[in-house]
């Protein structure tokens, strides 16, 4: 805005120079002149984010208005009788015509099917057909997209180990953040918690559970596992433009060296992470070792007592795809 205004400036010391300061078309040409600055990297018109194309045809606007009324306050083309007058006549009449409704025709006929109602771009897959069927398969559209996983972060927990039976103890914690493919529209999210074939619990010792659940703003509580598994439906609303975090925590037994301890996501994610804790009880270090091929290779790892250590990431990750398969050794 101050390199517009010192641009004006500039050309109003023009127009003194040039003995037309008592003309004010001359003094609004000065100021009009200046107001392509506003168009360019860096400067208001830029940073609202408006289209490049419509900036350029303000910018061509601007830039035939000034120059119009400036060659009209030095007295030239007045005289229609002359070539010069009668050109400039029909270039004035033209840049009206322009400023009036060119402009506003210009720029309604930019505009990009992206930027219009998730309605009306689906509409625009049928070619304008109209009818109670298109209207049903167009909310069909709306609801069916499914979401994706924009991180998620497993921390994984070791407080004891079953020596008689060779289990761990294990609290598994995770952090879920979810966007919608559509960000302009409300959306619903239907998922699960879902656990199977998961070690009992070793004499005496604590049942597996789900601990809690959270689902964006509402805590759903927690659960026991029935026998060998676990499975929680939760659905929730996205608001446009806005994520939904889940986080969940579950307590269980691990069989030593033998027992899969992987994740496998429902949906696209674009991170994953791993965490591992050893906090056993035993003060001893915790042996593991995982997989990221399916099961094809295992990288070992030793964690000191007390030591927590990020032991997996992972980015892009398809649907059904295993991250990874973790085996604590006893």
């Amino acid at each position: 805005m101050t390199l517009a205004l010192l641009v004006a400036a500039g050309l109003l010391g023009a127009i003194w120079l040039a003995g037309l300061s008592h003309e004010p078309t001359a003094i609004v040409a000065a100021f009009v002149l200046a107001l392509p600055l506003l168009c360019v990297p860096g400067w208001p018109a830029h940073r609202s984010g408006l289209d490049w194309r419509i900036r350029a045809i303000l910018l061509a606007m601007t830039c035939a208005v000034g120059l119009t009324l400036l060659v009209y306050a030095a007295g030239l083309g007045r005289d229609p009788a002359t070539f010069f007058g009668a050109a400039f006549a029909g270039w004035v009449s033209g840049v009206a015509l322009f400023a009036l409704t060119g402009v506003f025709v210009a720029i309604v006929s930019l505009a990009k099917p992206e930027d219009e109602s998730v309605e009306g771009r689906a509409r625009i897959l049928f070619r304008g057909q109209k009818g109670r069927h298109i209207d049903y398969i167009v909310a069909v559209i709306r609801t069916s997209f499914e979401h994706y996983t924009e991180s998620v972060i497993h921390t994984i927990t070791i407080s004891e180990f079953h020596p008689d039976e060779e289990k761990f103890r294990v609290l598994s914690e995770g952090e879920t953040r979810l966007r919608a493919y559509i960000d302009d529209a409300m959306t619903t999210y239907r998922s699960r918690i879902s656990m199977s074939e998961v070690s009992a619990p070793p004499a005496g010792g604590a049942p597996n559970r789900l601990t809690y659940l959270r689902v964006g703003r509402q805590n759903r509580g927690g659960a026991d596992f029935r026998g060998t598994s676990l499975e929680v439906p939760f659905d929730t609303t996205i608001e446009p433009g806005a994520d939904c975090l889940i986080a969940d925590g579950m307590e269980y037994w691990v069989t030593a060296d033998t027992e899969e301890n992987s994740y496998r996501p429902i949906r696209f994610t674009q991170f994953a992470r791993l965490t591992v804790r050893n906090y056993r009880r035993d003060n001893r270090p915790l042996d593991l070792k995982i997989s990221d091929d399916g099961g094809q290779t295992f990288k070992p790892f030793q964690i000191q007592p007390g030591e927590v250590r990020t032991i997996l990431e992972a980015r892009d990750v398809e649907p059904d795809k295993v991250i990874y398969d973790l085996r604590l050794l006893a």
